[in-house]
């Protein structure tokens, strides 16, 4: 059987960790643009949203200066106490 001596054996374990850890990082960086086009359609989209509801928001403004007093369709009543369970 094939003897190694304690220092090399430790070397070649940590040469092949390492070169282990450096192929995941590797393949983990060449994934990442997938992720980077997705992530842009995204932001695209919420820029979108952002816009339509600033539009909007800017549309309702100028109808409330118009109405400045505010008449609420329903009624609201107090709230009624409510007993909380002691034998919990």
């Amino acid at each position: 059987m094939l003897t190694v001596n304690k220092s090399l054996r430790r070397g070649l374990i940590v040469s092949f960790l390492s070169l282990l850890f450096t192929m995941g990082v590797a393949y983990a960086q060449q994934e990442s643009p997938k992720a980077d086009e997705k992530d842009d359609k995204a932001n695209a989209a919420e820029q979108k949203t952002r816009d339509a509801a600033k539009a909007q928001s800017k549309g309702k403004a100028s109808t409330k200066k118009n109405n400045e007093r505010f008449v609420p369709t329903e009624e609201i009543s107090e709230d009624l106490p409510v007993a909380f369970p002691v034998d919990i």
